[in-house]
């Protein structure tokens, strides 16, 4: 009886656990998704495409939490020239095994009134000093 009542537990921890990810396993899913993206989509797609959930996320091994993951993982609006842009960031990669998610791990998505119109640290980089530069043009 008390094996059939320790087999009974272990399965149900073993699938307790298939349900959860690695902080490895977020980064995966993001970069395929990242591959079914296309310009022109509304946030709403892209986020269909990418991911809204909370992710619990945990070590090999362990039915300990480590973190919570946000999908995205954090997000950022301001106005351009009457146009809303909003950039959603995903957690894509791993640059430092030091438990911090930074910057340069997260991939951005770019939206300018609800479409998206590109993805990417380098995209994102151009397009502000591409703006920055026609300001600097308008002032002179």
């Amino acid at each position: 009886m008390k094996t059939f009542r320790r087999l009974t537990l272990l399965i149900l921890f073993i699938v307790a656990l298939a349900g959860c990810a690695t902080l490895e396993d977020v980064r995966v899913e993001n970069r395929e998704s990242l591959e079914n993206l296309n310009l022109g989509m509304t946030k709403d797609q892209a986020q269909q495409v990418m991911g809204t959930k909370t992710i619990r996320t945990y070590d090999a091994g362990y039915a300990t939490p480590r973190s919570i993951i946000n999908q995205p993982f954090r997000s950022e609006g301001f106005d351009i020239d009457d146009h809303f842009c909003e950039v959603l960031y995903y957690y894509t990669d791993l640059k430092a095994k030091d438990g911090a998610i930074t910057d340069d791990e997260l991939t951005p998505l770019v939206f300018v009134d609800n479409e998206l119109i590109g993805w990417g640290r380098t995209f994102l980089d151009e397009a502000v000093a591409k703006h920055e530069s026609d300001q600097q043009k308008e002032m002179n």
